[in-house]
Parts: C-alpha cells; sequence; structure tokens
C-alpha cells in the first residue's frame, strides 16, 4: 500500500526537444472562419434582397421546430431566449433558420438585466412553447396558402410539429415569404389578442452557421467576403458575430531531418497575457499535465488587444460617430486534436457511461427490457457494435465502440498526418445598427477578419511564445498511452463481471468504473467538472512549480479514499485492494510495451 502514497511524475514536457517557441522558430498558418451569426431587426425580412445566386435553395421544415437556439449572440440581447424560438429551416449552406420573439418594448424586459448564467440556459429552453408554435404553424400555413407565389411550394394545410415534411424555397421565394410574415403579422396579434404573449412580442429572423471552418487564403483579397452579401439582407441587420480563425504549425529540422512538433499552451505564458489573473480563463490540461493546456477567456489576450482589437474598436468608433461598434468577445486557444475526437460535449464515447451501466446494473430489480439494454451496453462497452460486422470494426475506422478506442485511433491519425499544430479562435461581434449608411457594407462589417488574419500574418513573435512544442510521440502520443491503461482496467472489470457475474465486483470496484471514465474524460479534455465531488479535483503541481503530475493510479487511490478513512472503514478495504490491483497490474503492463514513459 506505500507505494501507491508515493508520487509518481509523468511529464511528458520534459524531452529533449520539447521546449517553448522562442523568435526564431518558424510557424506556418492556416486561416479559417469557423462560424458566422446574423440577427435581424424586429419586423424585418433578413433574407437576401438582389439578384444574387436567385438559385440558392432553402428547406422549410418544422421537424426540428424546438432545436436549442445555438447562436453566440444569444448573450448579446437584453432578455432570456426562454420559450422566444422556432427552428423554420436550413439555408443552401449549414445556416440554421429561426424566428425568435423579441420584447416590444423595455416594458417586456425584466427590471435587472439577465446573468449569463440566465442567458445561457434561456437559450438551452429556448423553443416556444408547444402551443405557442402550434400558432406560428398555423400563420405559416395560411401563408403558404393564400399566396400565389408559394402556394404551389409544397406546405400544406395538413403539416404537425415534429413530422419528417418539408419543402424547398428558391432565395426570392424565401425572402418573400418572409415579407408576407411581417406584413400580415397584425392579423396574427389582433386573432390571439387574449394571449400577451402576442401583443408583448415582435418576430425577427436570425441565421446562423457554426462550425463551418472555411479556409481562407490571405493572399486571395478576401473575395470570399463579398460573397456573404448572399446570406442575408445587410440593410436588415441589428447585430452580426463572426469567429475568425488560425491554426498554427510548427516544423523544424531534428537530426537533419525535417520534423513537424505539436504545440500546447504554456498556461504561465497565458497568464501573463491576462496580467496573472485568471477571472474569467479556464484552463484545459491535456494528460494530467497543469502546464500545457487548452483554455477559454472572456476577453481577448492582450496581445490580441494590443495589436488589433483595441486600436480597431477605436477606429470604427471614429468612424461612425463614436458609437460603439465592435465588441471583441471570447477567445480559446486549443490543440487541434480536439476538433478530430470532439464536435459537442457528449462526444467522447467514455463519457455516456456504458461501461458502469454494463456492469453494475442488478439483475433483481431489473426488467426485461433493462437487461436486454444490459447486453447491448456490454456489448458497447466491449467494442462489439451491434449494427457492424468484425470486418468492419478492425479496419481502424470511426465505428468503434469501445470507450477511447475511438478517440485513440483518430489521434493516431492525426500523428501520422502532421495535424497536430494549435488553433486560435477570436469572436466579433458587429453591432450593425449602429453603422452610419455609408458604412454599411459587408466588407465592413468583416473588417475584423481582416485585420486579425493580417496581424497573425505579420507579427508571429506576437504569440509564438505561448506555444510549447512536443515530439508527437510524446503529446499526443501520451493520450494514446493513457488510453490503453484505462482500456486495461476496463476490459479487466469487464471480464470478471463476464466470467463471475456482478459477485465478484464489490461496490467499491463498481465505484471505480465511474471513477474509470470521468478520469479518463479528464484526460482527454482536461475538464475537471466531469469528476465528482468525492474525486477530488486532480491535485497537481503548481504551475510555477514546474510541470508534473501525479501518476493516475496513485491519484485514484490518494484522493478517493485516505489512509485515515481505510483506518475507519476496514470493510472497504479488500475492495479498494482489488482495485488497486486492476490499476497496478493495468499500468505495470502499460509500461513494459510502451518501454516510453
Amino acid at each position: 500500500m506505500e507505494l501507491f502514497y508515493n508520487q509518481y511524475q509523468i511529464n511528458y514536457g520534459d524531452e529533449d526537444e520539447a521546449r517553448r517557441l522562442g523568435l526564431n522558430d518558424m510557424v506556418v498558418n492556416q486561416y479559417f472562419l469557423d462560424y458566422v451569426e446574423f440577427v435581424g431587426r424586429v419586423m424585418t425580412p433578413l433574407a437576401p434582397n438582389g439578384p444574387q445566386d436567385v438559385l440558392k435553395v432553402y428547406t422549410m421544415s418544422f421537424q426540428s421546430w424546438s432545436k436549442p437556439y445555438g447562436g453566440n449572440l444569444a448573450q448579446q440581447l437584453q432578455f432570456s431566449l426562454h420559450h422566444r424560438t422556432l427552428h423554420i429551416g436550413t439555408g443552401p449552406g449549414r445556416e440554421q433558420w429561426f424566428v425568435v420573439m423579441h420584447p416590444r418594448s423595455q416594458a417586456g424586459l425584466s427590471a435587472e438585466s439577465p446573468t449569463r448564467q440566465q442567458l445561457r440556459s434561456g437559450a438551452k429552453r429556448s423553443a416556444l412553447e408547444a402551443r405557442h408554435a402550434r400558432v406560428l404553424l398555423a400563420y405559416v400555413q395560411e401563408i403558404f396558402r393564400t399566396n400565389d407565389s408559394l402556394v404551389d411550394r409544397g406546405l400544406l394545410p395538413t403539416w404537425q410539429l415534429g413530422k419528417n415534411e418539408s419543402c424547398t424555397l428558391h432565395t426570392r421565394e424565401w425572402r418573400y415569404f418572409q415579407e408576407c410574415f411581417v406584413t400580415a403579422w397584425q392579423d396574427l396579434v389582433l386573432q390571439h389578442s387574449q394571449d400577451t404573449f402576442w401583443t408583448d412580442n415582435l418576430p425577427a429572423f436570425h441565421c446562423y452557421d457554426y462550425g463551418s471552418n472555411v479556409s481562407i487564403e490571405p493572399d486571395e483579397d478576401y473575395a470570399f467576403v463579398s460573397k456573404l452579401d448572399s446570406f442575408c439582407d445587410v440593410e436588415a441587420l441589428l447585430l452580426a458575430s463572426f469567429a475568425p480563425a488560425v491554426n498554427i504549425h510548427h516544423q523544424s529540422e531534428l537530426d537533419g531531418v525535417p520534423q513537424v512538433f505539436s504545440l500546447l499552451g504554456d498556461r504561465n505564458e497565458i497568464l501573463k497575457e491576462y496580467g496573472w489573473d485568471e477571472t474569467g480563463v479556464d484552463f484545459y490540461p491535456l494528460g494530467f499535465n497543469p502546464q500545457y493546456v487548452n483554455f477559454q477567456a472572456s476577453r481577448p489576450p492582450d496581445f490580441l488587444e494590443n495589436g488589433i482589437c483595441g486600436p480597431l474598436q477605436q477606429m470604427m468608433s471614429e468612424e461612425n460617430e463614436c458609437q460603439h461598434v465592435l465588441q471583441a468577445e471570447k477567445f480559446q486557444g486549443y490543440s487541434t486534436i480536439k476538433s478530430t475526437i470532439r464536435h459537442h460535449p457528449d462526444d467522447l464515447t467514455v463519457t455516456k457511461g456504458w461501461t458502469s451501466a454494463a456492469i453494475t446494473l442488478r439483475e433483481e430489480v431489473s426488467s426485461q427490457r433493462e437487461r436486454r439494454k444490459q447486453r447491448q451496453l456490454l456489448a458497447l462497452s466491449q467494442g462489439r457494435s451491434p449494427t457492424t460486422d468484425v470486418e468492419q470494426q478492425s479496419n481502424h475506422g470511426l465505428i468503434y465502440s469501445k470507450p477511447l478506442a475511438w478517440e485513440r485511433n483518430r489521434i493516431i491519425d492525426s500523428i501520422e498526418n502532421s495535424l497536430v499544430g494549435y488553433r486560435m479562435e477570436q469572436i466579433f461581434v458587429v453591432h450593425v445598427s449602429r453603422l452610419l449608411p455609408s458604412q454599411r457594407s459587408i466588407t465592413q462589417i468583416f473588417r475584423p477578419l481582416r485585420e486579425y488574419i493580417s496581424y497573425f500574418e505579420s507579427y508571429p513573435s506576437e504569440y509564438i511564445s505561448l506555444l510549447h512544442r512536443f515530439l508527437p510521440d510524446s503529446f499526443p502520443g501520451i493520450l494514446v498511452e493513457f488510453s490503453y491503461l484505462f482500456e486495461a482496467a476496463f476490459d479487466d472489470l469487464v471480464s470478471r463481471w463476464t466470467r463471475k457475474g456482478r459477485d465478484d465486483l464489490s461496490i467499491a470496484i463498481c465505484e471505480g468504473v465511474s471513477i474509470f471514465e470521468r478520469m479518463s474524460n479528464c484526460c482527454f479534455t482536461g475538464d475537471a467538472r466531469v469528476l465528482s465531488s468525492v474525486v477530488k479535483r486532480l491535485q497537481i503541481g503548481l504551475p510555477n512549480e514546474g510541470p508534473a503530475i501525479q501518476a493516475w493510479h496513485t491519484f485514484l487511490l490518494s484522493q478517493y479514499i485516505t489512509e485515515e478513512q481505510l483506518e475507519r472503514q476496514p470493510q472497504h478495504l479488500s475492495g479498494y485492494e482489488s482495485l488497486v490491483d486492476n490499476l497496478l497490474s493495468a499500468y505495470m503492463w502499460q509500461q513494459k510495451i510502451s518501454g516510453q514513459y
């Protein structure tokens, strides 16, 4: 037992070639537009109004009417979106279109401005109440029934919320529908005047496209920006938001051979950019190392604030009669492997809890349906997806259901294809309604995008000091090694359950399965919030003491239960000894086969 109360360091940053980037290090940048969002004025059509791209096709459907509003500008509005949105369709690309009910006047706003938490919560529950959504559906059906230009487009009076029914509209028809929608609005209000929801609110059209990741060439004169003019009617805009991103890659010679290095943020250097103030800055250390991180902040770092955001805000304000036109919002930096393994919070297979559910369900209190579900979960946790055959599963593809196997193979692919750079994204918000008419153009709205790219091209010395380089076998290779460690423990627990049933698994070991899943999630994402209150957050070395970690099996025992607790609760000791044996066997086995850590 004494072995497990010693500290073991696994510092993947302590390699001969691992170091912070310096002024003489060369980087190659790729640029992207990752996100665009437009908020229209109330009672104003937002669809493009012009001859451009008249053949673009919009799909109108109420199948996803209750889709939560996922745009960033929900937090810019002065009211909560709770029960205020109706998803009405998609654009020619990936853009999502909504009708959003805005308060008619200041009287419709609460006395106090909503907090950020309230705004986020409201966006998650933004869908209209079903009774209000049915009123809008009937209203749209009446518009299509009574207008000759729309009557034959396929939106029928029999449509229902949530049904797989859709119709397509070309750009002019999409615009005409929105014009009819706002023109006849007062008729709907009069019909439902007994409901204050309709008398107190007015509709506005919103659309956003998140995750499109449009590639931008710095020398193309940003011609693609003018194409965004066909996205919406600029004159109808209230707000616009977008997120330019740069993928930073580093290559250098190693023993005379070109070598691509992976990159992570250096926590201390990042904190310097925020004046050593962690307020509004969240760090996500990967592989249980506190020094090398992904991060997210509520404002841009100083190099960006002083180099672009501050001067551009001042300039655009002076050009528009001292109006506050431009805001620089969230900034985030993260390893590009993040985008290869997860796009949503629940993408990691290990977060789904399949193993916990499979081996901890009590047979005597479970129904036949639950036992059938348990067998399915057991198959998934063993990598035997019932919808794929063995040949497919052995083909190093994306169909792995076994916890961490999918992520591990995606990381291996990233290493082999040298996709191990670091990405920096900045969200900008433009108050279009405050722009002077002479300044109200799509090129002026996206001016911060051009400045962002120009700055990263011209001044690499301002930001490369935030980055630490590694040989890819060290990082993200360490995540591959940890995945094998966790997998060995999972496999042993599942095989014991399969051979002997739950009688061979004590309560402590069953709890350990859940801990494994949470810890592996934390290992891959750096998010310690997934750890329960019983399993304390990672007690890893302070950043100013240098990068160090406590080995994960040591962490599990020393943080989950102390020696004093073990002495007070000897009845659980045997269970924890078995759990530790599992962990130690897995750890020693992996050390032997890897020979690296």
